[in-house]
């Protein structure tokens, strides 16, 4: 195993070929964790390629892209696929990967998937498009993109408008994002372990609990995300209007697994770039004729003093106040409600949905040292957790 560079190939493979699953002694189950340890040591060590494959789709003309690195604790992908064998030593979970180059690949689908469920909420693309859109036109806008659908003009027998697919040169393509580069020169990959107790035992939480070794794609490792985008002329939606929101979205949804405890969060690696023109760039057609649509609803509770926990209560998990104090490009500055913690922290997320001065709940994710000097990581506050939001 001492020359693999397909990571993917080790990971299914060559992981488990010196591993000896018949004996019982404690020699061969050494021997096993040794063997183990040295796959994991050559998993963490692979650097990236020299040459990503998505300088392939930069080729195709169109193409419209943008670069977003892995925030801390990295990105996992594919933890549902089965791995382990209950050895001591392995890696629990599975692990998605490009079959032919063994990279950590975000598929283009999980991507489409992830935009396609934000545009439920149709007021949240409004904000991000900047203009009001009523239900029905953010799902029209929706159509148009992932289903390659638009308006034929009729009314079906129910009074509800009828739709056609457009040719497939119309339709909008969304490629997998592959990693490009990374900070510093380690591996793509880290080592990270979960530590569950009990669940659904009465005394589970007075268990010792026992870690889940997983791999994940470390922290500043820059994908890019690239898609062939079209103008809904319909609507008035340019294909750059598009690009800049599913960059949006995607920076404050996160993508892959466990996303609501900071996994698969991204922040900004480069500006947005177009590799070539986009295509059925043109004179707009005159928009729809929009139907008043109220803004967001302003939470019903009135603004008070941000409620204050204990310092001995920063923990992962926690969920905890705290108080949008400025805005920094795509990152709100917040202060948390913990007694006499005054370090400020750093959060991607919407910002016009979060103005200076909102009070919002939050989730730790992962505290570094104790006390009122601890590094505190939190997850990206929704738009749900918002508990007060001043007027504009």
């Amino acid at each position: 195993m001492s020359h693999h560079k397909n990571a993917g190939l080790l990971f299914y493979r060559g992981y488990y070929q010196n591993i000896d699953f018949v004996g019982t002694t404690d020699s061969v189950k050494e021997a096993n964790t040794a063997a183990f340890k040295e796959a994991n040591r050559l998993l963490t060590s692979i650097p990236l390629p020299s040459e990503s494959p998505a300088a392939s789709y930069e080729k195709i003309p169109g193409t419209q892209g943008f670069q977003a690195q892995t925030q801390y604790p990295g990105l996992i992908l594919g933890s549902g696929y089965q791995h382990e064998t209950r050895q001591e030593g392995e890696l629990k979970l599975g692990f998605f990967f490009d079959h032919t180059t063994g990279l950590p690949v975000i598929p283009g689908s999980s991507i489409k998937g992830l935009l396609r469920s934000a545009f439920s909420h149709p007021a949240l693309i409004g904000h991000l498009l900047g203009r009001e859109l009523s239900p029905a036109q953010v799902e029209q806008l929706a159509l148009a993109i992932f289903e390659g659908k638009e308006p034929t003009g009729e009314l079906d027998e129910a009074g509800n408008p009828e739709y056609a697919v457009m040719s497939m040169s119309r339709h909008d393509t969304f490629f997998d994002a592959f990693p490009v580069a990374q900070e510093g020169e380690k591996g793509v990959f880290a080592e990270d372990f979960l530590t569950p107790h009990a669940p659904g035992q009465s005394d589970g939480a007075f268990k010792n609990p026992i870690p889940i070794s997983f791999l994940k794609v470390r922290a500043g490792i820059s994908y890019r995300f690239l898609f062939r985008l079209h103008d809904s002329q319909e609507l008035g939606v340019s294909a750059k209007e598009k690009l800049s929101l599913f960059e949006q979205l995607i920076l404050t949804l996160g993508l892959g697994a466990k996303t609501s405890v900071g996994y698969g969060q991204f922040t900004n690696s480069q500006k947005k770039m177009e590799i070539e023109p986009s295509v059925s760039s043109g004179q707009r057609k005159p928009g729809l004729v929009e139907e008043p649509v109220p803004p967001l609803p302003a939470p019903k509770n009135e603004d008070r003093e941000m409620r204050l926990l204990p310092l001995e209560k920063m923990r992962r998990g926690r969920e905890v106040e705290a108080r949008v104090t400025a805005h920094q490009g795509r990152q709100l500055l917040l202060q948390l409600g913990f007694e006499g913690y005054e370090e400020i922290v750093r959060v991607q997320a919407a910002v016009q949905l979060f103005p200076v001065g909102t009070l919002c709940k939050v989730q730790v994710n992962n505290v570094q040292g104790k006390g009122a000097k601890a590094r505190v990581n939190v997850a990206s506050p929704k738009p749900k957790d918002i508990i007060f939001k001043p007027e504009p």
